[in-house]
């Protein structure tokens, strides 16, 4: 999992940004959306979209921001 003080900074930044690069604990990089009150993240090799309901859920799938 990542470090307490980069769980901090992604969610004080998706708390006042619609969008933001991204990277997941497992290597991959995405794109960051609000969409209609979702986070969508788009991984940008595999072009997958991951939908996430709240920052919590999207820290706990290993995603923070890049």
């Amino acid at each position: 999992m990542w470090s307490k003080e980069l769980i901090k900074i992604t969610r004080e930044m998706l708390s006042k940004m619609p969008m933001a690069m991204m990277k997941n604990i497992d290597g991959f990089f995405g794109v960051l959306l609000l969409q209609d009150g979702k986070y969508v993240i788009t991984d940008r090799t595999l072009n997958e979209k991951y939908v996430f309901e709240s920052i919590d859920a999207l820290i706990e799938a290993g995603w923070a921001v890049d």
